[in-house]
């Protein structure tokens, strides 16, 4: 029988190693926003079948098959303690280095942890002081169980948030209805419409008492919850981001709020391995169209080739807008300055020079569907130019920051989308300089997830990087090995996963050394290097 004060020590060290895997699994779930389809897809990434299949799981198995192995119960237990301890040490330096939980203590949350922490407690309570086996298979035990219990306590609570959810959306979609004078403006797409939803928040503002859904509130709760905190009352318009992973949300969020005017900013791969495709991706999408209310002002981006053959009922009146394309709304002769852009942008046979603090040309495509929804709103084009100079960026969105003289930072870490991916690598090419791009994975591509990542590896190789930081756990390989086939210099790659964060970040600090540097961070991953430049 093993000796009371060692079995509680085991009990303790276990009892650690549980809550943090509870922590773990736990933060996964809530960074898919605690839907089964995204958790499946992320368990098809290269980083979710190391989560499951981790050196970690391989170590907990063979101390369990040497501590049944062993004779003596003092041996099993210095095996299994070691081993506690080992991984409890590795879990701390793991920490220090920056990789830290991503999970945001919300009620929800806190009721699951506490909840399994309690399920573990009971479960050790079953457990027999006096059996050689079950202190055998305490690592394994206690490594595997948290990953059932979370998803069990997920489970038995789903019901009760899918409750709560349609009392917000009844509530909601009451309250709404009390406010039938307010101008809704919906915005959707699978990028851009953050932008373009700040953009002409910052323009309607100027003419009509105007709100809108906070940061990326664009989900059913976050749309209902924004109404019942009275987002409405007092308002003239409301500006709201929509935002979907499957068809029928959109529609949901339309039946809580239908918008007069209905804006797609566009349709491309992003979450295309939970819409099931494109062609379901453009379906939920224009969902914002056929279920906006009556004769709804439905507005286009015409560059975007799924939008063009986009059938719209003939009662809505449409405006379009484009770059490259025949549209209502266009723009031409675009330069990017040290201040910012210039362009010209036509409409009907006039022409207007626009000045701009943002950068990148696809942030004159979004300034075209700001000023496409302002004008619906019986704003003249003439007092919407102006007010272009005075447009600021949404945070993390291609945001410029300069924190000493040669040091120039283009935060785009909020992007996770090809198309701003894309865009904003094109942007960085534009700057002169030692030029540094941070860049995280792109997600749930599904098919696309090759064909993407060769045109991302085109779109470095054209802008001409100096140094190129990859900060992804799963298609860093894929990417590195287009740069490859297109003859980029290997030597200025860098792979996080392989040097570490803080060897990454000695690279980086030789690199500013007397040099004029522009830095390029994409990605949410990517954003763990910003505070070492600011």
């Amino acid at each position: 029988m093993i000796p009371d004060y060692l079995y509680y020590f085991l009990i303790c060290l276990y009892g650690v190693l549980s809550a943090k895997n509870i922590l773990f699994w736990l933060g996964i779930w809530q960074s898919k926003e605690y839907r089964f389809d995204r958790l499946r897809d992320y368990f098809t990434t290269p980083e979710g079948r190391r989560s499951l299949f981790s050196k970690n799981l391989l170590g907990q198995l063979l101390t369990t098959v040497a501590a049944l192995i062993l004779p003596l119960y003092i041996l099993k237990v210095g095996v299994i303690s070691l081993w506690g301890i080992i991984e409890i040490l590795l879990y701390i330096k793991r920490f220090l280095n920056n990789n830290k939980s991503s999970l945001k203590v919300t009620h929800k949350a806190k009721l699951i942890i506490l909840s399994s922490i309690l399920t573990v407690v009971l479960f050790w309570r079953q457990l027999g002081q006096n059996s050689s086996i079950e202190i055998a298979l305490f690592p394994l035990i206690f490594a595997i169980l948290p990953i059932f219990i979370v998803a069990w306590w997920g489970s038995f609570l789903k019901p009760f948030t899918a409750i709560l959810k349609m009392y917000y959306y009844g509530e909601a979609r009451e309250l709404a209805q009390k406010y039938p004078d307010v101008k809704i403006v919906g915005i959707t797409g699978s990028y851009g419409k953050t932008s373009v939803k700040e953009y002409v928040f910052q323009l309607l503002e100027n003419f009509y008492k105007t709100n809108k859904t906070k940061k990326n509130l664009n989900t059913e709760i976050g749309l209902s919850q924004a109404i019942i905190n009275g987002d409405l009352e007092g308002q003239e318009v409301f500006v709201a981001e929509m935002a979907a992973y499957k068809i029928g949300e959109i529609k949901r969020l339309c039946q809580i709020l239908p918008p007069d005017i209905a804006v797609i900013t566009g349709i491309d791969e992003q979450h295309s391995s939970l819409f099931g495709g494109i062609d379901k991706t453009l379906s939920a999408k224009s969902e914002i169209i056929f279920n906006a209310k009556k004769n709804a002002t439905v507005i286009l981006n015409y560059d975007n080739q799924y939008l063009r053959s986009l059938k719209v009922p003939a009662e809505n009146k449409v405006i379009t807008y484009a770059l490259t394309n025949p549209a209502d709304l266009t723009a031409e002769k675009i330069v990017m300055t040290e201040n910012g852009l210039n362009f010209v942008l036509k409409f009907k046979d006039h022409s207007y020079n626009c000045e701009t603090e943002l950068i990148s040309e696809h942030n004159v495509l979004n300034l075209l569907a700001a000023t496409a929804i302002t004008m619906s709103m019986g704003v003249e084009i003439e007092k919407i130019i102006p007010l272009f100079k005075e447009i600021l960026p949404p945070d993390k969105t291609l945001a410029v920051v300069k924190p000493i003289a040669n040091l120039t930072i283009l935060d785009d870490s909020y992007n996770a989308n090809p198309s701003g991916v894309k865009s904003g690598i094109k942007t960085l090419g534009s700057f002169t300089g030692h030029k540094i791009l941070i860049l995280d994975d792109i997600l749930e591509l599904g098919e696309h997830t090759a064909r993407i990542h060769q045109e991302l590896a085109q779109a470095i190789v054209d802008s001409k990087p100096d140094l190129v930081l990859l900060v992804g756990k799963n298609y860093t390989d894929l990417l590195i090995k287009h740069l490859q086939s297109l003859n980029f210099p290997l030597n200025k790659v860098l792979k996080e996963s392989k040097v570490g964060p803080l060897k990454a970040k000695d690279i980086l600090k030789q690199s500013l050394i007397n040099k004029k540097t522009v830095v390029l961070f994409e990605g949410r991953r990517s954003e763990n290097y910003l505070n070492f430049y600011l």
